[in-house]
């Protein structure tokens, strides 16, 4: 079991452009090498992380594999709360996936667990191989997309920027959530569960409908279904994201009232910012 976050390399052999297992730049430690930062002659391992990174931890790595180790053998369940965990997700996650590896499973209905943004707060769907299109909701919207705000958007795409965008959506959830996490994080996590148990719970029967027109040779027919059943759960998430942010913004006015910023600084670079733990 490993923990890895993104640009999280670790340990690679000095030899490492000989090796069929690893892919790198030619110059990759000569140049930590010129610049002071690595000795080859320490007997260390070339660590890609601590050499060229921050030293910053941005998760516990080793607890959660340990957690991991212990919790063996893991359930899909399992693999969904792990990355749920606050400590691994939070704002700058971006996103949460869990892809579900199966022997003997049609490559269409091998399935990708997706949450829209940070899974601390927002469900996880399951996307099959074989879905052929999303719900605009969950498609390209401006909202973090480079360059945008210097541009008017275009006809083109004028009714898929007025569809809601799910990824804000639940960025407004995890805002509300994470300024409160004791009081409201419990009860989104609850909610979360549950709504996924049950798809969960439906996945058998999914995939069985499924196998069944696809071995009938309707093909069509079952991409369809696997589309549909999709774009309904997608629908379904959406509108649990609404009913949880609806209920704690109208607490948070009522509890704590909408704290105003302090100064103008909307933003920064840095990996601590808002979280729920």
């Amino acid at each position: 079991i490993r923990v890895s976050y993104p640009g999280d390399i670790g340990n690679i052999p000095l030899n490492f452009r000989t090796n069929p297992n690893y892919l790198g730049s030619e110059n990759l430690i000569e140049f930590a090498i010129q610049q002071g930062w690595f000795d080859p002659d320490s007997g260390k391992a070339f660590n890609v992380t601590e050499v060229y990174g921050t030293g910053y931890v941005r998760y516990p790595r080793d607890e959660l594999e340990q957690e991991l180790l212990q919790a063996s053998p893991i359930s899909l369940r399992d693999m969904l709360n792990a990355v749920r965990d606050p400590r691994l997700s939070k704002d700058t996650t971006g996103y949460g996936q869990v892809a579900h590896l199966r022997a003997g499973v049609r490559p269409e209905n091998r399935t990708l667990w997706v949450a829209a943004t940070g899974s601390v707060t927002t469900p996880f769907v399951p996307y099959p191989i074989g879905v052929q299109h999303i719900l605009p909701e969950f498609g390209k919207h401006r909202y973090l997309t480079k360059g945008e705000a210097t541009r008017f958007v275009t006809k083109d795409w004028q009714i898929q920027e007025a569809t809601e965008f799910a990824g804000r959506t639940f960025k407004r959830l995890m805002y509300f959530v994470c300024d409160q996490p004791e009081k409201f994080l419990p009860e989104v996590t609850e909610a979360l569960t549950a709504f996924e148990d049950h798809l969960v719970h439906e996945r058998a029967t999914v995939e069985k409908t499924s196998d069944v027109l696809f071995n009938s040779g309707h093909e069509n027919l079952a991409l369809e279904y696997l589309t549909g059943y999709t774009s309904n759960a997608a629908t379904s998430a959406l509108e649990l994201g609404n009913d949880l942010l609806a209920s704690i913004e109208a607490r948070t006015r009522l509890l704590y009232g909408l704290r105003a910023p302090e100064d103008s600084e909307t933003s920064r670079l840095e990996y601590t910012m808002v979280r729920c733990n």
